[in-house]
């Protein structure tokens, strides 16, 4: 089950599809929602949520009250409760990364859309200041506290800084989990390409050192960002491209 807390976020993206409105979640819809959750339990054996938005945190209130009653309706249908959560990553401290995990957030999902420079021209707070220095040390100071991953949207704007952005995050002390989580291209004109997944060590041991993957391509590790320029240029622009991996800290 997908939770909008707040249609509203503290981010103006220029390529955002979404129309966003500053309005959060009143506790007459969260006790509506719970009302239909109760309903529902009955009658499957796990409730898992995705904490969406606009920015979700922006509805952080919300979003405690209703896990709180989400856990306790699902504990008392002896049904599994889980949750992730899609956010910005700039209200996601320390604090805030505890009080996910203690509500049984189990992973967060951040972008960042490359170095400083270009990741505040493309991900900047309304008003225009930049965010990627509290974005980032958000991530340094909850990767140890919640499962995070990080996405780039690639394209041809910022495609060539994206050795740039893992530096940068290798020089704060991340590193990637061996877990592998490919990356996958998708232009506008709905073509899809997508490299096959693999779990097995010699993937886990691409670009060692580094912070993400940049996925698998026809089997085997893709270790030239140019190859990925050269995905997206060649199937045109705009396109999305989008690398995970499982970041934890370096000590």
């Amino acid at each position: 089950m997908t939770v909008v807390t707040s249609l509203g976020c503290n981010f103006a993206c220029p390529y955002c599809f979404e129309a966003k409105h500053p309005s959060l979640m009143d506790e007459a819809v969260q006790d509506r929602l719970l009302q239909i959750t109760e309903n529902k339990l009955a009658t499957v054996g796990e409730l898992s949520v995705l904490w969406y938005g606009g920015e979700p945190l922006v509805g952080r209130d919300a979003l405690l009250r209703l896990s709180g009653g989400f856990r306790r309706r699902a504990a008392a249908a002896g049904a599994a409760y889980r949750a992730a959560m899609v956010t910005n990553g700039y209200l996601l401290t320390a604090e805030v990364a505890t009080l996910l995990r203690d509500n049984d957030v189990r992973s967060a999902h951040v972008t960042l859309d490359g170095p400083a420079e270009t990741h505040d021209r493309r991900r900047a707070l309304i008003g225009g200041r930049g965010t990627f220095d509290t974005v980032l040390a958000n991530i340094v100071a909850a990767a140890d506290i919640l499962p995070l991953s990080v996405r780039v949207n690639l394209d041809a704007d910022n495609a060539g800084a994206y050795e740039t952005l893992l530096t940068q995050m290798a020089g704060a002390g991340l590193v990637r989990l061996s877990t592998l989580d490919g990356g996958w291209a998708m232009p506008v004109g709905g073509y899809v390409w997508r490299p096959a997944r693999s779990s097995e060590p010699k993937h886990g041991r691409c670009h060692t050192g580094r912070v993400l993957v940049t996925g698998v391509l026809g089997g085997r590790c893709v270790e030239e960002p140019d190859l990925y320029r050269a995905q997206v240029e060649r199937r045109g622009c705009p396109a999305k491209l989008v690398t995970t991996g499982m970041l934890r800290r370096r000590w």
